[in-house]
């Protein structure tokens, strides 16, 4: 109840916001990021490296608005969720866990009530299912998940690995791209791992 309840108060006020001039984007990343310490530098981050990886793989489907959009707010329904979830400086319990999964549908429902960032719903609502199909919430595999979703979960996946953590040190880009080719075709689309192999290449 109490995730509902702040995922109907988050786009009250991001509606709220857009009330006093502000356009539907920037009040939500306003908002995304005095809940979430680092949602800004983080979603920057991933919208870089998907928009990267889309060119590298040059597959229909993969340009325009709908995957920056999808890249910066992939995390915005952690905005729902319980302070001491956010930053609990230890592994989350598998109740926790739970709770957290919730994110994406909770993000998904946020950017489907903004007019102008709807299109970038579906994506984040698939952004953590497993090309395998172990992911969540839908439980989908292989090419049943939007190629924007598969983009974000190994930009996303990179970026998280590769920052400091309240309960873990950050890996260094060898351990993580090791890390990647691991869960590459169990959680990863092969394919998008090779293509942002092929960018960090060089760089």
């Amino acid at each position: 109840i109490e995730v509902r309840d702040r995922t109907e108060q988050i786009c009250a006020l991001v509606r709220a916001r857009v009330a006093t001039g502000s356009s539907e984007e920037d009040a939500l990343a306003a908002f995304s990021a005095e809940r979430i310490s680092d949602a800004a530098a983080h979603g920057d981050r991933v919208a870089r490296f998907a928009q990267a990886i889309a060119r590298e793989l040059g597959a229909p489907g993969t340009d325009g608005n709908a995957l920056e959009i999808a890249a910066r707010f992939h995390d915005v329904g952690k905005a729902a969720l319980p302070d001491a979830l956010i930053t609990k400086p230890s592994p989350l319990t598998q109740g926790e866990n739970a709770i957290v999964q919730q994110h994406v549908e909770v993000g998904a429902r946020i950017l489907e009530a903004a007019e102008t960032l709807s299109h970038a719903a579906p994506a984040v609502r698939a952004s953590h299912e497993w090309f395998g199909g172990g992911g969540y919430p839908k439980h989908l595999s292989g090419d049943e998940i939007p190629i924007v979703s598969r983009i974000i979960a190994v930009a996303d996946a990179y970026d998280a690995m590769t920052q400091d953590r309240s309960y873990r040190a950050r890996f260094s880009s060898a351990d993580a791209i090791a890390e990647l080719l691991r869960c590459s075709p169990t959680q990863f689309d092969p394919q998008v791992v090779g293509a942002f192999l092929a960018v960090l290449g060089r760089h």
